[in-house]
Protein backbone atom coordinates (compact mmCIF):
# COMPACT_ATOMS: atom_id res chain seq x y z
CA UNK A 1 0.00 0.00 0.00
CA UNK A 2 1.52 3.08 -1.09
CA UNK A 3 1.41 6.18 1.48
CA UNK A 4 0.53 9.62 0.29
CA UNK A 5 3.04 12.32 0.73
CA UNK A 6 1.70 15.71 0.42
CA UNK A 7 3.99 18.32 -2.04
CA UNK A 8 6.03 21.17 -0.84
CA UNK A 9 4.07 24.26 -0.04
CA UNK A 10 6.91 26.25 -0.97
CA UNK A 11 6.23 27.13 -4.87
CA UNK A 12 8.43 28.29 -7.66
CA UNK A 13 6.28 31.70 -7.28
CA UNK A 14 7.69 31.60 -3.80
CA UNK A 15 11.40 30.86 -4.40
CA UNK A 16 11.03 34.23 -7.28
CA UNK A 17 9.10 36.63 -5.00
CA UNK A 18 6.47 36.48 -7.38
CA UNK A 19 3.47 38.80 -5.88
CA UNK A 20 1.58 38.61 -9.19
CA UNK A 21 0.91 35.08 -8.17
CA UNK A 22 -1.92 33.10 -6.75
CA UNK A 23 0.25 30.10 -6.16
CA UNK A 24 2.65 31.66 -3.02
CA UNK A 25 2.20 31.41 0.04
CA UNK A 26 0.57 28.46 0.51
CA UNK A 27 1.47 27.63 4.16
CA UNK A 28 -0.33 30.83 5.42
CA UNK A 29 -4.73 30.58 5.99
CA UNK A 30 -7.05 33.01 4.34
CA UNK A 31 -10.20 33.29 5.95
CA UNK A 32 -13.31 34.93 3.51
CA UNK A 33 -15.27 37.36 5.56
CA UNK A 34 -18.01 39.44 3.78
CA UNK A 35 -20.65 42.34 4.61
CA UNK A 36 -23.95 41.03 5.39
CA UNK A 37 -25.47 44.13 3.70
CA UNK A 38 -23.40 46.37 1.20
CA UNK A 39 -23.61 49.56 3.61
CA UNK A 40 -22.42 47.38 6.28
CA UNK A 41 -19.24 48.33 8.62
CA UNK A 42 -18.82 44.75 10.08
CA UNK A 43 -17.60 41.96 8.62
CA UNK A 44 -18.16 38.45 9.38
CA UNK A 45 -17.99 34.59 8.23
CA UNK A 46 -20.31 33.52 5.84
CA UNK A 47 -22.62 31.10 7.11
CA UNK A 48 -25.82 29.57 5.99
CA UNK A 49 -28.22 26.70 7.37
CA UNK A 50 -27.72 23.58 5.51
CA UNK A 51 -31.95 21.82 5.10
CA UNK A 52 -30.44 19.15 2.43
CA UNK A 53 -27.25 17.08 3.43
CA UNK A 54 -27.00 16.05 -0.18
CA UNK A 55 -26.40 19.36 -1.38
CA UNK A 56 -23.42 20.65 -2.61
CA UNK A 57 -21.32 24.10 -1.08
CA UNK A 58 -22.08 25.72 -4.06
CA UNK A 59 -25.74 24.91 -4.16
CA UNK A 60 -26.35 26.07 -0.89
CA UNK A 61 -24.53 29.39 -1.15
CA UNK A 62 -26.27 30.39 -4.47
CA UNK A 63 -29.04 31.59 -2.83
CA UNK A 64 -26.81 33.62 -0.57
CA UNK A 65 -25.16 35.35 -3.43
CA UNK A 66 -28.18 36.23 -5.25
Amino acid sequence: MRRYEPGSRETEADRLSNLQSLHRKLEENLILLVRRQKDATAWEVPHAEVIDTRDTLQQVCNPLLS
